[in-house]
């Protein structure tokens, strides 16, 4: 176990970068396609950035500059995004709960 001001982590948090390996895989596609600024619905970047932003305990603003210097708004935008699709799309998510038991277990 580690402390990190006062608070007690039982595991480490997983890394942006592990995050959109993990979303990479399970779409298949290369790592540019993740961090291409300007893409609109690009779902895969959409996922990455709201499993980033659930799990890896950093800012909008960090998650902003891994995924192509895009603004914190938007990183909250695409995270609502998949939050909204999920309420809706059973497929989609059970593919956002079986990419968050594999972060969970790597």
């Amino acid at each position: 176990m580690m402390q990190i001001s006062g608070m007690v982590y039982a595991r480490p948090c997983p890394k942006i970068d592990e995050i959109s390996e993990a979303v990479r895989g399970a779409y298949g596609i290369p790592s540019e396609e993740l961090c291409v600024k300007g893409h609109k619905g690009n779902e895969s970047r959409d996922v990455a950035i709201y499993l980033s932003k659930k799990y890896s305990r950093c800012t909008c603003d960090e998650i902003g500059k891994y995924f192509g210097g895009i603004r914190p708004s938007a990183v909250s935008l695409g995270s609502r995004r998949v939050i909204e699709r999920m309420k809706s799309d059973k497929r989609f998510l059970n593919k956002i709960k079986q990419l968050e038991a594999h972060i969970a277990n790597r």
